[in-house]
C-alpha cells in the first residue's frame, strides 16, 4: 500500500520536506547559539561593572579607542571641569522622553581632557537656542572626583554644529571632539556614576546602565523546531490521506472478471 511513495512526485516531496526540516532544525540552533553569546556577553558586562574602580590612564589612551573588552569598566578621574568647551549631544532619550546629552570635558592631572557624560536634560522649548545647562558641581579649589562607566566611541557622523556657544553633536567621537576642544582627550567617553562633591539638583538626569535582556532568541529557536516538526508531520498526514484514499479506491472498485485488480 505505501508502494506509491516510490513514485517520483513522492520522492520529490519527501526530500523537499527533508531539506526544509534540517534547515528549520539549523536555524534553530543557530538562534540558540546566539542566544548563548548573549548570556556570555551578558555576564561580562555584569562581571566588568562590578570590578573596582581603575584610575582613568591604566585603561584609556589619547590615540587609541578603549576595546570592547573593557567597556563599562569603572574608572576614577580628578581634575577641574573644562566649561568653556561643554558639549550638547542630541536625539537621546531617557523613558521615551527627548532630550540632550551634557558632556563636559574633565581636565585630569596630567593635562589630559576626559569626556565626561554627566547626564540628560529634556528639550527646551526651541531646541536652536542655547538650553538651560545646570553648571557642573566642584569643590571650593575647582577640584572635583569622578567616577565612570567606559563607553565606546560612537561610530557615525557627528553633524558638528554650534548652538549658544557650545559644540553640538549626534555622535560621541572622542577624537573628532578633541580636535574642536584643541587638546589631548582621552578616546571614548564615561558615562557618569558618581563624584565629589555630589551632584545636587534634578538635572542633569543620571544616565541609566540599560537593562539586559536575552532577546528573542529563545522563542525563536522554538518555532524554527516547531516548523521542522511541522514540515515532517505534513508530509506524514499527507502520505496517510494517501493511504486512506487508496483504500477507499480499492473497495469500491468492481472486480472485472478474468483480470487483476491494478492498483492505481
Amino acid at each position: 500500500m505505501l508502494a506509491f511513495l516510490r513514485k517520483p512526485k513522492w520522492i520529490i516531496l519527501g526530500f523537499l520536506v527533508i531539506v526544509m526540516a534540517v534547515t528549520f532544525v539549523a536555524l534553530g540552533f543557530w538562534q540558540l547559539g546566539r542566544l548563548q553569546g548573549v548570556r556570555d556577553e551578558n555576564q561580562h558586562i555584569l562581571a566588568t561593572r562590578s570590578a573596582t574602580a581603575t584610575p582613568v590612564e591604566q585603561l584609556m589612551r589619547t590615540d587609541k579607542a578603549p576595546t570592547t573588552q573593557i567597556e563599562y569598566r569603572s574608572v576614577v578621574a580628578t581634575g577641574r571641569w573644562d566649561t568653556g568647551h561643554q558639549i550638547l549631544v542630541r536625539y537621546r532619550q531617557i523613558a521615551d522622553d527627548n532630550g540632550l546629552y551634557i558632556v563636559t570635558p574633565l581636565v585630569t592631572s596630567n593635562g589630559t581632557r576626559l569626556l565626561v557624560a554627566r547626564g540628560w536634560i529634556p528639550f527646551g522649548e526651541n531646541p536652536s537656542k542655547e538650553q538651560p545647562v545646570p553648571a557642573p558641581i566642584a569643590g571650593k579649589d575647582g577640584m572635583v572626583t569622578v567616577t565612570g562607566r567606559i563607553r565606546l566611541p560612537e561610530p557615525g557622523d557627528t553633524h558638528q554644529s554650534s548652538v549658544g556657544g557650545m559644540i553640538s553633536v549626534t555622535r560621541i567621537d572622542a577624537a573628532a571632539l578633541g580636535k574642536a576642544i584643541g587638546a589631548p582627550t582621552y578616546d571614548g567617553y564615561v558615562e557618569l556614576v558618581s563624584q565629589n562633591p555630589a551632584v545636587t539638583g534634578k538635572y542633569p538626569e543620571a544616565i541609566p546602565q540599560g537593562a539586559l535582556d536575552e532577546g528573542n532568541h529563545e522563542s525563536y529557536a522554538y518555532q524554527w523546531f516547531t516548523f521542522s516538526i511541522m514540515a515532517v508531520a505534513g508530509f506524514v498526514l499527507l502520505a496517510m490521506l494517501e493511504v486512506r484514499k487508496r483504500r477507499r479506491e480499492t473497495t469500491t472498485q468492481p472486480v472485472l472478471a478474468g483480470r487483476d485488480k491494478v492498483e492505481v
